[in-house]
């Protein structure tokens, strides 16, 4: 099992990869919001941010990256459903992710991701503050196991192990489905084009997975 680790434009991975070469692509693109310039929680007592906001969230991804990445992937998990309806064919299966957030927060109750699996909706159900095992260092970060259960559920799909298939996230942000796909035994390319959180992200898988690469 390997982990690629690429900062550049993932337009430019995907373009040097034959068709269908990953077998799942699970990606987290821009929504288009300007998520950047929100305040995410933060108030007059929070500690000082880590990490970089800067602008990348001002515009959801072009037409060629759909193309391309519908073309290198057999199968997909999209988060952010609801900002490309668009850009993406009916489903059969989307994922809802349940963040059991206490009432009165200005955050989404729910996360939508569009799947390309032919099976019934599947919903990942675990609050956000109960898993603090991966520190902030992205504006928009998944937690591990969110990814962890998109593997599973993959898993389920296709109806067999999915060890050694190859995995592609085009948007590595926090680098959290690196340290996923690592502990699953999948092979995965995941492309961050922004400096410091690739910096960061890797050096997070290093701290996450040094223990597991002893055996």
């Amino acid at each position: 099992m390997a982990v690629n680790f690429i900062l550049g434009d993932c337009m430019d991975l995907m373009r040097s990869k034959p068709m269908g070469y990953y077998h799942l692509a699970v990606v987290d693109p821009p929504y288009g919001i300007s998520v950047c310039s929100m305040n995410l929680g933060a108030t007059k007592d929070s500690k000082p941010r880590k990490f970089e906001m800067g602008d990348w969230d001002n515009n959801v991804p072009p037409p060629e990256y759909w193309k391309e990445l519908f073309r290198v992937s057999r199968n997909q998990i999209v988060w952010g459903a609801n900002y490309f309806f668009d850009d993406l064919k009916s489903t059969d299966c989307c994922f809802i992710w349940d963040k059991e957030q206490p009432e009165g927060l200005s955050f989404a109750d729910f996360e939508l991701a569009w799947t390309s699996f032919k099976m019934p909706c599947r919903k990942i159900r675990r609050s956000r503050g109960k898993d603090r095992s991966d520190d902030k260092r992205h504006p928009t970060q998944k937690p591990i196991y969110l990814y962890e259960s998109c593997f599973l559920l993959w898993s389920e799909y296709l109806g067999k192990n999915v060890n050694g298939m190859r995995v592609l996230d085009t948007h590595g942000g926090s680098h959290n489905s690196a340290i996923a796909a690592f502990r699953n035994g999948l092979e995965m390319d995941i492309c961050e084009i922004n400096e410091s959180y690739h910096k960061s992200g890797k050096s997070a898988f290093d701290e996450a997975t040094k223990q597991q690469m002893l055996f």
